[in-house]
């Protein structure tokens, strides 16, 4: 009787053993590596952005063309919630179409935007971690081409401009950014007869953060 006691002690004593050696191995197994958790971060950075340019004139005249763009700046975030930045940046532009001709005295011309460069404020608001809705407020300065059938010839020609777009992280200190940008010129010193001038910008750009 105490032999089958003592086989049954033994037999129940090595189930316990190994249920809690299989447990313990299976606790020991391969784990996944968590998922990297991307965020929105602010401070100095670059960016490159490529889009299309429209201008109009109320003459009308109608300028369409591809520009590249280049920025610095500089961001802070507060309260993980309020965003503002100051960039600067510099331009060019490349023409695709150039519809109409406005004159002046006898001569006719068409105007073509190339380089501009300007400063802009960018306050914004953080959407969710990782993706900033802003706003833009700026001046720039761009050189516009006259042509005709005497030449070209270049005026500089001061605007306002105002817009909004999306940021958003897409890897460690590499955003995305798409934007529209408005910009009011004006009428032209000693060109009246072009009439008001205005330009519409696309961006789709990367921005890189030193952060």
């Amino acid at each position: 009787m105490e032999t089958t006691m003592f086989k049954a002690t033994c037999i129940t004593t090595a189930i316990a053993a190994l249920s809690t050696s299989l447990s313990f191995a299976g606790g020991m197994g391969p784990t996944k590596a968590p998922c990297t958790a991307y965020e929105f971060k602010a401070g100095p950075y670059i960016g490159a952005s490529i889009g299309p340019r429209i201008a109009l004139s109320g003459v009308p005249l109608t300028y369409i063309g591809a520009q590249g763009t280049l920025s610095a700046g500089w961001g802070h975030i507060w309260k993980q919630r309020y965003y503002l930045a100051a960039e600067i940046y510099g331009a060019n532009s490349a023409k695709l179409k150039n519809y109409g001709r406005f004159n002046q005295g006898v001569t006719s011309y068409t105007l073509q935007p190339t380089w501009d460069y300007g400063v802009d404020l960018m306050p914004g608001l953080m959407i969710n971690d990782t993706t900033l809705g802003y706003a833009r407020v700026g001046f720039e300065q761009t050189r516009m081409i006259l042509n005709s059938a005497l030449g070209s010839t270049g005026v500089n020609a001061d605007g306002w401009r105002v817009g909004g777009g999306l940021q958003t992280n897409v890897y460690k200190n590499l955003d995305l950014r798409a934007e529209y940008i408005f910009t009011d010129y004006g009428t032209l010193t000693h060109y009246a007869n072009a009439g008001t001038q205005i330009a519409m910008l696309g961006n789709l750009g990367l921005v890189y953060k030193f952060v």
